[in-house]
């Protein structure tokens, strides 16, 4: 029987897929060109062919992830005119995002915690956009009086740190929530928790 050829776009996007779930794994240095190309069942030359190289796979790959949560967080920005509510909406999406991408915070991890092994920080950029949304709204938040003068990187840093820590340690998360592992509707939920925590925090009295 003749076997189905793949479509150009399939091809590419079984790399992808594969390219984040081992660089998720064993980081970019880590990980060869041969492992990619056996995962996602194609030859290693399609590698080259679509991504250059194995630094211009690690970008796609990042970028990718990238426009997908910037996808879900554009609703944050719909008719929100409250820095509070905005921040909620924010967060929320945030995490919906990467509950549904949870290879990339892996790789983000991975890359702070080596210290750059990403040859040119696009873990990092990628982290740093969401970051500096963040502020934005913090510091409208500030500015218009609805909260108090805060550290705006240092709040920002630690919010992030707070949703970032349900995944990173989702075990320990999941038991005390009686169960094996979290939903998307557990995530939600604890997010809007540890958001709420934060903002009362931040709120101006």
């Amino acid at each position: 029987m003749k076997k189905k050829k793949r479509s150009p776009e399939e091809v590419r996007q079984r790399i992808l897929v594969a390219a984040e779930e081992l660089f998720a794994e064993k980081g970019f240095t880590g990980t060869t060109i041969r492992e990619i190309s056996e995962r996602a069942g194609v030859n290693s030359a399609m590698i080259y062919y679509y991504f250059k190289d194995k630094k211009g796979l690690y970008r796609s790959v990042v970028d990718f992830s990238a426009n997908e949560t910037y996808r879900m967080l554009l609703k944050a920005f719909k008719g929100r005119r409250d820095p509070a509510e905005q921040l909620k909406e924010f967060c929320r999406e945030y995490a919906r995002a990467h509950y549904l991408n949870r290879d990339i915070v892996k790789i983000i991890h991975r890359e702070m915690l080596t210290n750059g092994e990403d040859p040119e920080g696009f873990a990092r950029i990628y982290f740093k956009k969401s970051l500096d949304t963040v502020k934005e709204i913090l510091q409208r938040g500030i500015e218009t009086g609805r909260f108090r003068e805060v550290d705006v990187d240092l709040a920002a840093a630690t919010l992030f740190g707070l949703i970032l820590f349900i995944f990173l340690t989702e075990p320990v998360i999941a038991s005390m929530k009686n169960s094996e592992s979290l939903d998307e509707a557990t995530v939600v939920s604890i997010t809007e928790s540890l958001t709420d925590i934060f903002l009362s925090g931040i709120t101006a009295s």
